[in-house]
């Protein structure tokens, strides 16, 4: 009996004991998911602090480029300066630092000397003649009338409007024309067509005269009038003639002739240099020739 009482007291502390170990366990427990949670909200912080630290330094970048900018101080030229500058000669306003503005519409009676560049934000409107050694432009340009003893463009240009030349025009380069090109007189060394060609009026050939001989002897005689493209050679008392062309062609041409009258007459020989034309009689007639190569 005395025993049981005595191990009672033992059996109640350790009840206690273990209550205080699972209250301790408790509080471990509940500080380790508090100081989690803390190093969540840490890290959260820190996370968001950093972002802020990133765009304040990129602000902070941009304003100082901003900054580098010259600063070009304004000034107002008021009336009571306008009244001194009235009666003078030559007088300074202000520094190359400072902007002169004026809101009214102004009128310069005389010349304007201006010894730096020009920049105009607006349209550029010149009531007369306007007289340059120099024009750039690099953007896009519109004149009513343009005016210069030479012009030279790098790229290419466009015309929308008629195009009037006084004197000759030289081009180096193939020229295309889209349209119709309509011209009083036009020279060239060389034609070349890639389609149709229609003349709504006469051919009139020019050249150097040839040269024609008979070649009948005795008192026979032959003579030409026209040039290498057509012609008429005049028979005396001949029946055969040698026409020679004045500029030899680049191969065999092809050479057709009539005679004036009833005269029977072919071509007994034809070359680049010339040909030979006969008739069946001996007589005074003429025969007219066109030669196309």
């Amino acid at each position: 009996g005395d025993k049981d009482k005595g191990e009672k007291p033992n059996s109640k502390g350790t009840d206690s004991g273990a209550k205080d170990k699972d209250k301790g366990r408790f509080k471990l427990n509940g500080l380790s998911g508090f100081a989690t949670r803390f190093n969540i909200y840490l890290l959260l912080f820190i996370f968001v602090l950093a972002i802020a630290g990133v765009v304040t330094f990129v602000a902070v970048t941009k304003q100082k480029k901003s900054n580098n900018v010259p600063s070009v101080n304004s000034q107002t030229l008021s009336s009571q300066s306008l009244g001194k500058i009235a009666g003078t000669t030559t007088t300074t306003i202000g520094n190359s630092k400072q902007i002169l503005s004026i809101a009214s519409p102004t009128t310069f009676a005389s010349s304007v000397t201006i010894k730096n560049n020009l920049s105009v934000s607006g349209s550029i409107q010149v009531g007369s003649a306007l007289t340059i050694t120099g024009l750039t432009v690099s953007g896009t340009g519109t004149f009513n009338t343009l005016q210069a003893s030479s012009l030279t463009t790098s790229g290419n240009a466009t015309i929308d409007g008629q195009l009037t030349v006084q004197k000759g025009i030289n081009v180096n380069g193939a020229v295309t024309f889209a349209g119709a090109l309509s011209a009083p007189s036009l020279s060239v060394n060389s034609l070349s067509l890639t389609g149709d060609l229609t003349i709504s009026h006469h051919i009139v050939t020019s050249g150097t005269l040839p040269t024609a001989s008979s070649c009948s002897g005795g008192a026979s005689t032959a003579s030409i009038n026209g040039t290498d493209t057509a012609g008429t050679i005049n028979m005396g008392n001949s029946d055969c003639a040698t026409v020679n062309f004045a500029t030899k062609f680049g191969s065999t041409p092809h050479i057709v002739t009539t005679p004036v009258g009833n005269e029977q007459i072919y071509i007994s020989s034809q070359s680049a240099s010339g040909f030979t034309v006969n008739s069946t009689a001996a007589g005074t007639f003429s025969i007219n020739y066109i030669v196309i190569n």
